[in-house]
């Protein structure tokens, strides 16, 4: 587990909110598991994206 930057907070208030899916952070936040990113989201209070994987054609 490591510690949350202030540039990593800063970076979760403002893409957080624009994105679609929980898997489109996963990339910009390679040092914290999803789980750690979504519970600093919302102890934020930011809104955790809802939508799920897109179906499969």
């Amino acid at each position: 587990m490591s510690r949350w930057t202030t540039t990593e907070v800063a970076l979760l208030a403002h893409v957080v909110p624009a994105a679609q899916r929980p898997e489109d952070l996963r990339p910009l936040f390679p040092r914290h598991p999803l789980g750690g990113v979504r519970w600093k989201a919302l102890r934020c209070g930011l809104k955790w994206p809802t939508r799920r994987r897109a179906r499969k054609a």
